[in-house]
């Protein structure tokens, strides 16, 4: 995403399954698998994975975007 825009709700959603399958890649991954769960506890404050963290990475999204006022696209 771009610091000054971020994706309307309808992209957002529509991510929803690439992202989730991408964080399950991460989760696969024997040098990516620790960094990711050390990254989404200190973001999140718990440990998830796949469509679950890709759920929350959108709402963290669509939480940044509504309190900013950013552009939508």
């Amino acid at each position: 995403m771009k610091r000054d825009r971020i994706p309307a709700q309808a992209r957002l959603t529509a991510a929803l399954p690439i992202l989730g399958e991408t964080y399950t890649s991460y989760e696969l991954g024997v040098g990516t698998r620790e960094v990711l769960r050390h990254d989404v506890t200190s973001r999140f404050g718990v440990s998830a994975g796949g469509e679950t963290l890709a759920a929350q990475t959108i709402q963290l999204a669509e939480a940044i975007a509504q309190s900013r006022n950013v552009p939508r696209y």
